[in-house]
């Protein structure tokens, strides 16, 4: 056990420690400035866009929000939020529109093409 140890402790010296490298200069912060600056512009207008955009479209009175909720088009894909507003608000409106868009929007397993049609074929 003695012989591995000495001869491992041998083997050892004779690597030769190196000086480490100097590092690189890092740059100087007023050097990023503007490109961080112009970063953040760029997310904080799509940001404020994407807030507004969205603010624009559910952004209406109490009497006209039960009109628009009856007359959504069926081809009209209903985000999850106006969903959620609309089952809380009114649950006999969100079911009537989860029917009417279900008829546009799930598959029918009915038609000559359907998957249901074509296993039943076999």
């Amino acid at each position: 056990m003695e012989n591995h140890d000495q001869r491992f402790e041998e083997f050892l010296r004779e690597f030769e420690p190196s000086r480490p490298q100097a590092l690189r200069e890092v740059l100087a912060p007023t050097q990023w400035n503007w490109q961080r600056l112009a970063a953040a512009a760029i997310v904080i207008i799509a940001c404020g866009s994407g807030f507004w955009f969205a603010g624009s479209h559910h952004a209406s009175s109490p009497a006209s929000e039960q009109s628009t909720a009856q007359a959504v088009p069926v081809t009209l894909v209903m985000s999850a939020a106006y969903l959620q507003r609309l089952a809380l608000e009114d649950p006999a409106q969100f079911d009537a529109a989860l029917a009417a868009a279900a008829q546009t929007t799930l598959p029918r397993f009915d038609g000559p093409h359907s998957a249901l049609g074509l296993l039943a074929k076999d």
